[in-house]
C-alpha cells in the first residue's frame, strides 16, 4: 500500500488499497488524487510528485491564457499528448519555461531581457514556444511556424517529430533568438551517427570541426543550432542554452565545451552562450509577486 497523503487544498485523505502499483503517466493514473480539486500524486511511497489534472493548475493564474491551445499545436506532433500530460507534473520544465517568457512577453519585457542578455535589438520581440506563436497560437501558417517545418522536412527529420524549440524570440530584421531550457535534466547526449549527420551535413559551415561536434554528442543543440542558423538568412541568430550554474560544470562539461569550441561563431551574427538560471533571476526582470515566488519556488535559487 501506499503510504496516505493529504489533499493540499481540501485537507482531504487521500490514499489507496491496490498492490500492484505502476508509474503515474497522467492525473488519471495517480492512485492518490483528489477528484473535487484536480490535485493527485506520483504512485511513488517516497516524495511523489504533485500532478494536476489540468495545466492551467500548474502556473501563476495570471498566465494561462492560451496554454492548452500551445501544448496542443505543438509542431512535434507525435509529442503532444506526452508533452500535454507532463506539463502538469509538479516538476515540469515545460511549465516553468512557460512562466518565465509568458510573463516576460505579457509585460513587454522581451526587449529588456535582450537587453540584459547584451543582445541588440530593434523594435517588438515575438515569442514561439515550441514552434508555437504564444499570442496566436491557432495561426499555424505564421512565417515562423512554416519555416521552421520547411527547414526541418528539408533537414530529413519525420513530418510528425519536428524538432520544436523551447523557446524562440524573434525581432524582425533584428535578431533570432533560440533558448534550449534545461530545468532538472541535463544537455541530452547522444553520439548515434544516423541522429547527428543529417543536421551536421546539412550546412557544414556552420562547424569549424566535425570530429569535436560528433565527440560532443549535444544532440539538442546541434539541431537548434543548425535548424536557427537555417531559419532566417541574414539575421543575427543566439543560440542560448539556459539552465542551473551546475549544467555548465557537471559530468558533461567538458563535452559542452567540445559542443562550443566545434561552432563556426562569428560575433553579433553567429553566437553561443550559456546564461543560469541564477544569473536571470538576479535581474529585475521579474517584479511582480505571483511570478517571483512560482520562480522562487520552482527553483530553489538562495
Amino acid at each position: 500500500m501506499l503510504p496516505s497523503i493529504k489533499c493540499p487544498q481540501c485537507k482531504k485523505t487521500l490514499s489507496t488499497e491496490k498492490n500492484h502499483i505502476l508509474p503515474a503517466s497522467n492525473f488519471k493514473t495517480c492512485l492518490r488524487k483528489c477528484i473535487n480539486c484536480g490535485i493527485g500524486f506520483s504512485n511513488a511511497k517516497n516524495s511523489p510528485t504533485k500532478i494536476y489534472e489540468k495545466p492551467a493548475q500548474n502556473i501563476p493564474a495570471s498566465l494561462t491564457k492560451n496554454v492548452e491551445k500551445v501544448l496542443r499545436n505543438s509542431v512535434n506532433e507525435r509529442n503532444r499528448l506526452n508533452k500535454l500530460n507532463k506539463f502538469c507534473f509538479s516538476t515540469s520544465e515545460d511549465a516553468l519555461t512557460w512562466s518565465t517568457f509568458i510573463y516576460l512577453l505579457n509585460k513587454n519585457r522581451l526587449s529588456d531581457l535582450m537587453s540584459y542578455l547584451n543582445i541588440e535589438t530593434q523594435g517588438s520581440g515575438f515569442l514561439y514556444l515550441w514552434g508555437v506563436d504564444a499570442k496566436e497560437p491557432n495561426n499555424i501558417s505564421n512565417t515562423i511556424t512554416q519555416s521552421l517545418k520547411h527547414i526541418s522536412f528539408d533537414i530529413g527529420e519525420n513530418t510528425k517529430s519536428m524538432t520544436d524549440p523551447d523557446v524562440i524570440i524573434h525581432f524582425p530584421n533584428s535578431a533570432l533568438i533560440f533558448i534550449e531550457v534545461k530545468y532538472q535534466s541535463g544537455n541530452e547526449i547522444n553520439h548515434s551517427p544516423n541522429k547527428l549527420n543529417k543536421y551536421i551535413n546539412h550546412d557544414p559551415y556552420l562547424f569549424k570541426d566535425n570530429v569535436m561536434v560528433y565527440d560532443s554528442g549535444h544532440y539538442e543543440l546541434i539541431r537548434n543550432w543548425v535548424i536557427g542558423n537555417s531559419l532566417i538568412s541574414d539575421t543575427p541568430f543566439y543560440l542560448i542554452n539556459l539552465g542551473y550554474t551546475s549544467l555548465f560544470n557537471d559530468k558533461n562539461q567538458k563535452k559542452l565545451e567540445l559542443f562550443s569550441n566545434s561552432l563556426n561563431c562569428i560575433e553579433g551574427k553567429r553566437v553561443f552562450r550559456k546564461v543560469s538560471w541564477e544569473y536571470l533571476l538576479n535581474s529585475n526582470l521579474f517584479s511582480d509577486s505571483d511570478i517571483l515566488n512560482y520562480l522562487n519556488d520552482k527553483l530553489k535559487i538562495k
